[in-house]
């Protein structure tokens, strides 16, 4: 949740973990704990469950909205409330573009991560939101980049390919045509 407890820094995201009965679990505080408590509005929280009875928690973010906009964080909590060591206090940028990010969402990606999605405001001016998409690990988002692009351009129909980032294991081709491409001969460079 997010809730401002009047210290000076705006309202910040709070997290808490409860046991069956609905009481804060052992080693967590009554009021919960402040995943993030930087300078600036920190609201529209989002968490999911990580692999190790911890959890990530995504939210908008503030602090450098004069600069950029709204912009998204990300942290991974441990299983004690404790933030992981190996993440930035206070969040590693899930996405800090300029313009408005907002309405993150984060889910699972069975490997000990998440993947997070949300609305996406940098090309506004131009196309509108956007549906932009990230993958974070144990270690904070990753910077993944397609590779390979490749561009065809044959009796007037243009053709693009290129590879998804290693570990994915994921391969992309669109295809475009004002007639039908009815044979892989019709691929061919």
């Amino acid at each position: 949740w997010s809730e401002d407890r009047g210290d000076g820094t705006g309202p910040d995201v709070w997290a808490q973990r409860l046991d069956s009965t609905g009481t804060a679990a052992a080693g967590w505080p009554g009021g919960g704990i402040r995943v993030c408590g930087a300078a600036g509005a920190q609201f529209e929280p989002a968490l999911t469950p990580d692999a190790a009875n911890g959890m990530y928690v995504a939210w908008s973010d503030r602090r450098d909205s004069a600069a950029t906009g709204t912009d998204l964080y990300v942290l991974r909590i441990g299983a004690t409330g404790v933030a992981d060591p190996l993440w930035p206090a206070n969040g590693a940028a899930l996405c800090d573009d300029t313009g408005e990010q907002r309405e993150v969402r984060v889910t699972g990606d069975g490997r000990g991560g998440v993947l997070a999605v949300w609305t996406d405001g940098r090309n506004f001016a131009t196309s509108g939101d956007d549906i932009a998409a990230r993958a974070v690990d144990p270690t904070g988002p990753r910077n993944v980049r397609a590779t390979g692009l490749v561009a065809r351009h044959r009796d007037g129909q243009t053709f693009l390919s290129w590879n998804a980032p290693p570990g994915t294991g994921w391969s992309y081709r669109v295809y475009a045509s004002p007639s039908p491409i009815t044979t892989a001969g019709d691929l061919a460079a």
